[in-house]
């Protein structure tokens, strides 16, 4: 998932994942619990959730979850 907006600041991305954690020029009313349920939902079947920087700007995260034969 690739948004649009102006990305988030180098300083940030470390915590972008701890709760309660919000970018300074936030402009939305979250509680920036969002990507830390994504994350903790993610780890509980094994998969991940991972920011990365797109080329052309704005916020890049992957999920990644795991196979499961049914």
């Amino acid at each position: 998932m690739i948004d649009s907006g102006p990305g988030i600041p180098a300083a940030d991305r470390a915590r972008v994942f701890e709760r309660f954690q919000r970018g300074e020029d936030a402009r939305s009313t979250g509680s920036g619990l969002g990507l830390p349920i994504a994350r903790l939902c993610a780890r509980a079947m094994d998969g991940s959730v991972e920011y990365f920087e797109p080329a052309g700007g704005g916020a890049g995260f992957v999920v990644e979850l795991p196979i499961v034969p049914r």
